[in-house]
């Protein structure tokens, strides 16, 4: 099959889907600065750049999309970007533009961005995981905690060095889950798992973050599953290191539990949709 030459564009469900083709490149910039002028004129308040194609985008182009995106913003609309690949989204990251495309892992996250159709937070169905993490901190790690009120995440600098982040695969409860720590009380929460100490943040560490999602995960999947809400079975991400915070960003508004105990203060943060 070739590879697309050209941008198309369709309106689906209230959205302009745009999809992009293999290779963006600065010959483009005519027809392109055209096409946004002719998509900003649509009645819709949601355009999506879908990448799936995408292995080449000219930095000659970053000028037109950040027009682009700069015209919706005026408009008070919104655009955001699906299936981006890794090699692109570092490219556009390293050259501080990732706001301009707002990089979303599905539709759904799209739209909770432009606030359409979100989907709307039961903390009752937070409960389960709540439960599910004092209970691995108390039985595990033999560690006392307390979560306290949950609130909206509103561009807090809340101190996050390792956090093991998953999907939520249900059409009852779409989005994401992460439950999220500063280096050193994860460190001294390993230390009180399996009795050694380390200084850094290793392999061996980030394999640990990874199952406590897993047994927080199994625990309130059952639990939910009592209420009738079912989750399919998900893979853990563990994010470590000077990225952490900005991949957490990308996944769009959270709601924050925040959870204190004797070796320090950690949270969890939840997007729906």
């Amino acid at each position: 099959m070739a590879a697309a030459k050209k941008i198309s564009s369709e309106v689906r469900d209230g959205v302009n889907l745009i999809t992009l083709p293999s290779s963006l490149v600065s010959q483009m910039e005519t027809d392109l600065e055209s096409s946004v002028r002719n998509w900003a004129e649509l009645p819709v308040g949601l355009h999506v750049l879908d990448f799936s194609l995408v292995v080449n985008l000219d930095p000659a182009l970053y000028r037109v999309f950040s027009g682009f995106k700069q015209t919706l913003k005026t408009n008070k609309k919104f655009l955001a970007s699906l299936n981006v690949r890794n090699p692109i989204m570092s490219e556009i990251r390293s050259n501080g533009i990732l706001s301009v495309f707002s990089p979303v892992s599905n539709m759904a996250g799209a739209k909770s961005l432009a606030g359409i159709g979100k989907a709307k937070l039961n903390v009752a169905m937070l409960e389960p995981f709540v439960q599910a993490t004092l209970k691995l901190m108390k039985d595990q790690v033999r560690l006392e905690s307390a979560c306290g009120k949950p609130y909206l995440k509103k561009d807090l600098d809340l101190p996050v060095d390792i956090a093991g982040l998953i999907r939520l695969q249900s059409s009852d409860l779409p989005g994401s889950i992460a439950i999220c720590f500063p280096r050193e009380v994860f460190l001294n929460i390993y230390e009180k798992m399996v009795g050694d100490r380390f200084e850094e943040i290793n392999q061996e560490i980030q394999d640990a973050a990874s199952e406590i999602l897993n047994i927080i995960f199994g625990q309130a999947k059952t639990a939910l599953l009592e209420k009738g809400i079912r989750l399919e079975m998900a893979i853990p991400v563990v994010l470590a290191g000077k990225d952490v915070k900005q991949r957490l960003k990308e996944n769009g508004p959270a709601m924050v539990l925040p959870f204190t105990s004797s070796v320090g203060s950690f949270h969890m943060e939840v997007v729906l949709g």
